[in-house]
């Protein structure tokens, strides 16, 4: 879907383009816009263009930008009534970022000062390395700190635990793949994963260089449960070469817990109640086992008391964090592998190790909240 070039690029006839393009897709992005750009433009790294899709915003963010891109001509402006989708949008910025080097930002989310200059270095030290992303803090709507990355185990997993919009990737293994993938709504960016890592190295920079929000007023809190059960199942799917698709949505009695505890971390972790008791007590998928018991267990104290379950689980994910990241010694930087991906040439599913520590170490563990963490897509 075209859109409309709204502020003319500084770069052009005989001027040397930038070394990074950063692209941000923008549909309703307010209260917290002013704040994302911001930490963009005061980057310690300076020599890059900011691509900034506003895919149909109604709520204000579109006279923001607008001003923003009046005061800093590194920023490129496009304007489209219509909205793409998670998928759209963020094909659309990409594809007009003019560098070799693309960072993606989120538009509700904060980077670190440092972080652009600290993953351009590494690409230019590591020509192997085709996308690099970093472990983040998760903030609420007032920009507190929920929880900090020391919280979670740097463990292996079937998805980094990284940001979408902390990544930085090579351009031109990101179109050799086909860049985001059509029908991957709401896990597009774990979908690229699996197939850009097949093209060169994904890194993890392990010290916290992105914020992530939770916010109530987030998009991701409305997608409704029953097509984000769809995503999931389409995702396992395609991480299996012997594996169809699934059909269409399923009626919500069939909702699974592990979606129901998925959805409700996102509203534990944006301030308020899991709230979905009701919806686990009445799904035919429940069963009755241990990990019934202990999701059950987890609805109703999140119902009773949500800040003292925060506190819990942050204290246990500590207490694991520890025990891994000791074992992974001290690493700058760690190599991500899908545990579950088909091997080239097998119809069949391999598995693989989540993680290689750059000195050979491992880590391992676990961490509850990783469904909740895959749900990126604004």
């Amino acid at each position: 879907m075209p859109g409309r070039l709204l502020s003319k690029p500084r770069f052009g006839g005989n001027e040397a383009l930038p070394r990074l393009s950063v692209v941000m897709p923008v549909k309703n992005a307010m209260p917290f816009l002013d704040a994302a750009i911001a930490s963009i433009i005061e980057q310690n790294f300076t020599d890059f263009e900011l691509v900034i899709g506003d895919d149909g915003s109604t709520d204000g963010s579109t006279g923001c930008l607008r001003g923003w891109a009046a005061r800093d001509a590194r920023i490129r402006l496009m304007e489209r009534t219509r909205s793409g989708g998670p998928v759209g949008s963020s094909n659309w910025v990409a594809n007009a970022a003019r560098s070799a080097i693309v960072a993606r930002m989120d538009a509700d989310d904060i980077a670190h000062p440092d972080r652009l200059g600290r993953q351009i270095e590494l690409l230019d030290a590591r020509p192997d390395v085709v996308l690099v992303g970093t472990l983040f803090e998760a903030i609420d709507s007032k920009g507190r700190i929920t929880r900090r990355s020391g919280s979670r185990p740097v463990d292996g997993r079937d998805a980094p635990p990284i940001a979408h919009g902390s990544i930085m990737y090579r351009k031109a293994v990101f179109d050799a793949v086909g860049g985001y993938a059509a029908g991957t709504d709401y896990f597009e960016d774990t979908d690229l994963y699996y197939r850009i890592v097949a093209a060169g190295t994904l890194m993890v920079l392990t010290e916290p260089l992105y914020r992530y929000r939770f916010s109530e007023t987030s998009s991701r809190l409305n997608i409704p449960v029953a097509r984000l059960q769809h995503a999931f199942d389409v995702l396992r799917a395609k991480k299996r070469a012997d594996r169809r698709l699934p059909p269409a949505p399923i009626p919500a009695g069939d909702l699974r817990p592990d979606t129901l505890r998925a959805v409700g971390s996102l509203r534990l972790w944006s301030g308020g109640r899991p709230g979905v008791l009701r919806d686990l007590l009445r799904s035919r998928a429940l069963g009755w086992n241990v990990d019934a018991v202990r999701t059950v267990a987890w609805a109703v104290w999140g119902t009773i008391s949500p800040g003292t379950l925060r506190a819990s689980i942050r204290l246990v994910g500590r207490l694991r964090a520890r025990t891994a990241n000791r074992r992974a010694g001290d690493s700058r930087m760690i190599e991500w592998h899908p545990r579950h991906a088909p091997v080239p040439g097998d119809t069949g599913t391999a598995i693989r190790p989540g993680w290689s520590v750059i000195d050979g170490a491992r880590a391992s563990g676990g961490d509850e909240q990783a469904a909740a963490d895959r749900i990126r897509s604004r």
